[in-house]
């Protein structure tokens, strides 16, 4: 187990350098770009944000070269992140990825911290190691440093400390646990840079009774809403259904959630949506089904639907596994074993569909969907641990 650990630990520092210098040596190649384009389109003043002629003219600019062919990886993010990436338009491309970069790295290294403090502190060093470098070092997260997923990942686990943070010396503090709820839920909203990694946990939430929580990621979801309205309009705030629609669309069977294993079995991408809408309707279900175990459990509740959500999304890459951390922490309280062997399973599943090629994953959905099954299993069966997964958060959602 030692030797694991520390075999661990190496291989995921020397893979984010390596992606570092990759990213850095080939910029176009990275998602830096679709990203700053956003934000350089913002910063010029346009509101044409999801207009594929002005995101071609912008990238071509920031490379230098001179395109007829629409950007091969169009920003779809939602209009925050564009505001978010308005600071970095001025800098030169390499400049602006290598701030990102190092960003994106201390975010990452905040995120295993705390993990750390997370983790029942009766779990000895090797299972800690291997738990921050199989969720939070995952490899296949760390294929792109350049991503949203850094800063996804920090926020809702701020959230979860957040939640934990509620409960004082063993009895709860009703006048702390309000605000932190609230709190919970703003720093959650944040994954709305990418709705599809956090779909599920809303009605895992809601299942939950976690009305707070609930109240603060719709207060972030306003603002959102807000921000892409003030910035580019109704107009193309609207648009950004159909842009998406027909960017990821024809990417459904190259993704990793189970929807990929539909579309690549009939032979059209169309499959893979039908496929992630049923799946929804049974989790949505299975949240109605379970409501009890996860009554004023919102630490459970985000952990699985943020699991499930990666799991039954048409459109979640390789880059998003890393927030399967939130389910690992939760996870880890009553079993350490598990949690590690099923995040070994998923990378393990990622290289066999890496090294086989083709570009159609099949082994890693079907390793998600055990992850998922596997984590819902155990946390809705154990309300008691050393640490509960939601010690404290009881009576979070009842206002007053």
């Amino acid at each position: 187990m030692p030797v694991l650990a520390l075999a661990s630990a190496a291989l995921v520092v020397a893979f984010a350098i390596g992606e570092v210098q990759r990213e850095l040596g080939d910029p176009g190649d990275t998602d830096y770009l679709p990203l700053v384009t956003a934000g350089t389109i913002v910063d010029s003043g346009s509101h044409c944000l999801y207009c594929y002629r002005t995101q071609q003219v912008t990238e071509d600019r920031l490379l230098g070269i001179s395109t007829s062919v629409p950007p091969p990886n169009a920003f779809g993010d939602t209009p925050l992140a564009a505001v978010l990436m308005a600071p970095l338009a001025p800098l030169p491309l390499r400049t602006g990825l290598a701030v990102f970069d190092v960003l994106s790295l201390l975010m990452l290294a905040a995120s295993a911290l705390i993990v750390l403090r997370l983790l029942p502190g009766r779990l000895d060093w090797e299972r800690r190691t291997l738990l921050v470098a199989l969720g939070v070092g995952s490899l296949p997260a760390l294929t792109a440093i350049a991503q949203w997923d850094s800063l996804m990942l920090l926020a809702a686990l701020l959230a979860v400390l957040l939640l934990r943070g509620a409960q004082g010396d063993g009895v709860s503090d009703q006048r702390r646990a309000g605000p932190r709820a609230l709190g919970a839920g703003l720093l959650l909203s944040l994954l709305l840079l990418k709705p599809q990694v956090v779909w599920l946990a809303l009605p895992a939430l809601l299942a939950a009774r976690s009305w707070r929580v609930l109240i603060g990621f719709a207060l972030g979801g306003a603002v959102n809403l807000a921000s892409g309205l003030l910035l580019i309009g109704p107009g193309q705030t609207l648009q950004l259904v159909p842009f998406l629609s027909s960017t990821l669309l024809p990417y459904a069977s190259v993704k990793v959630g189970l929807p990929a294993l539909a579309a690549v079995a009939f032979g059209t991408d169309r499959a893979g949506v039908v496929a992630g809408l049923v799946l929804a309707a049974i989790a949505v279900a299975a949240c109605w089904r379970w409501r009890e175990q996860l009554r004023d459990r919102p630490v459970t509740a985000i952990g699985i639907g943020v699991a499930a959500s990666i799991a039954f999304s048409p459109y979640v890459g390789i880059v998003d596994l890393g927030l399967l951390t939130l389910a690992t922490v939760a996870w880890a309280q009553t079993s350490a074993a598990e949690p590690i062997a099923a995040l070994l399973l998923v990378d393990i599943a990622w290289a066999v569909d890496f090294l086989a090629g083709g570009g159609h994953v099949h082994t890693l959905p079907v390793a998600l969907f055990i992850f998922v099954l596997g984590a819902a299993w155990r946390l809705l069966r154990s309300r008691a641990g050393a640490w509960r997964p939601d010690l404290g958060t009881a009576h979070l959602g009842a206002p007053g």
